[in-house]
């Protein structure tokens, strides 16, 4: 069985509260980064291959947005709420899952973390396009740690078992 198919089955139930959840609601933009050519750095790019396969609510449009910051901003520009999936090193066993929110008009967010979406600063990517882009009134970054990154283009065992469950984290952020 696929991971999807796996994803599928498991968690049937949430995608139908989920989308009742979400009906008449702003749009939710789903945003994974990463790099496929170096293994679990990618996994937020293999999260929205993922959730491309699933039937999503209509108010809800899933990004690749390569190791691009300003792709980020583009693709969150206008929305209600983004999502941002990313490989990021916090210290937790591989596979963990880390949950940022960020005030986008007080560029807060609760821990004090060095967050960097590849090419930029994401704070500094922020404050770069404050002038060019509406911003959701909501920015939650969902970083999973990683247990191999290296030239490889597949995630490794421990990220592909932990699938299922960051898939089912990014669908409860959608209700």
């Amino acid at each position: 069985m696929d991971i999807s198919n796996s994803i599928l089955s498991t968690h049937s139930k949430l995608f139908l509260n989920v989308q009742s959840d979400m009906v008449n609601q702003g749009r939710v933009a789903i945003i994974g980064v990463g790099n496929l050519l170096m293994g679990d750095d990618g996994v937020g790019i293999h999260v929205a291959r993922e959730l491309e396969k699933i039937d999503l609510p209509a108010n809800v449009d899933v990004y690749d947005a390569m190791t691009n910051s300003f792709m980020v901003l583009e693709y969150m520009d206008g929305a209600e709420k983004a999502i941002i999936i990313d490989a990021y090193k916090g210290g937790r066993k591989p596979g963990s899952i880390y949950r940022i929110r960020f005030d986008p008009e007080a560029l807060r967010y609760a821990d004090r973390v060095e967050l960097s979406l590849h090419d930029m600063d994401f704070i500094d990517a922020l404050n770069s396009g404050r002038e060019a882009y509406t911003y959701p009134g909501e920015i939650i970054i969902l970083g999973v740690e990683p247990e191999r990154v290296s030239l490889n283009t597949e995630l490794s065992p421990t990220l592909k078992k932990a699938m299922p469950e960051i898939i089912k984290t990014v669908l409860a952020e959608i209700r």
